[in-house]
């Protein structure tokens, strides 16, 4: 999706995205998808798509990352993320947010985001989601 404008950030997001766990240092641009790891589908393959544009982008010259932004905090431990993530070599950081950071974030790139079934009983819930 491509906006027809540039469309500022509000300064909570910008915050976000400066704090970000980055493997080296912060690039001038970053590729900023949603997505959650117990995702078995779809983020894979996002993940996977992104890190080679990333990589074919960097070897052109251009200063950028990838920015894996958790829909699951619950779930997504620091851990997690550094796991699910470590197979895409330098290329990603990722964001882990608390819940009133996560809906600035979802609001500013236009994210939503539904858990299905997400109860103390059930451990493997669903996230539909944009990304």
């Amino acid at each position: 999706v491509s906006l027809p404008v540039a469309v500022p950030l509000p300064d909570t997001t910008q915050a976000a995205l400066a704090e970000a766990k980055t493997a080296k240092g912060s690039p001038l641009w970053k590729l900023v998808f949603f997505g959650y790891t117990n995702c078995t589908d779809i983020c894979p393959m996002s993940a996977g798509n992104a890190h080679k544009i990333v990589r074919d982008l960097r070897h052109q010259g251009l200063d950028i990352g990838n920015l894996f932004v958790t829909l699951d905090s619950e779930r997504d431990s620091e851990e997690t993320l550094k796991n699910y993530l470590s197979v895409f070599p330098e290329t990603f950081g990722y964001i882990r947010a608390d819940d009133s950071t996560m809906a600035a974030l979802k609001a500013s790139f236009g994210v939503e985001a539904i858990a299905y079934n997400k109860n103390p009983d059930n451990p493997r819930y669903l996230i539909d989601h944009s990304t």
